[in-house]
């Protein structure tokens, strides 16, 4: 069930703190052409509008943050299309398999033992 329109999207109170004080200093130390790192461990806050009018460093647009999937920090750049999005969907939680080939270039063993059978001599 979706959240009602009423209460508006769901934010982290931190969260919001957070930014705004990362992009006052952001705005401050433009002379330094310091990065500043948002990082974000609220998966389930909701992406605002705001996060993608982010404050300038120097000449470059400051879009990225980096978000806390349990393991390691993910760095995400935010665009227009993820607005509306919660940041959990932009950083996974799980591996993908690997080291297991496809079924189709496998041999089964029933098949082997077949061939197995075939090439043995009577006696």
């Amino acid at each position: 069930m979706a959240r009602s329109i009423w209460k508006g999207p769901f934010v982290d109170p931190h969260l919001i703190h957070n930014y705004k004080k990362t992009m006052d200093n952001a705005h401050r130390s433009q002379k330094n052409q310091k990065e500043h790192k948002i990082q974000i461990w609220s998966r389930r806050s909701v992406i605002l509008p705001e996060f993608l009018r982010s404050g300038i460093v120097g000449a470059r647009t400051h879009n990225k943050v980096y978000v806390y999937n349990g393991l390691k920090w993910f760095p995400i750049t935010i665009t227009e299309e993820m607005v509306g999005h919660k940041f959990g969907e932009f950083a996974p939680t799980r591996k993908t398999s690997t080291g297991r080939s496809s079924r189709s270039n496998r041999t089964s063993t029933s098949q082997t033992g077949i061939k197995n059978l075939k090439t043995k001599k009577k006696g």
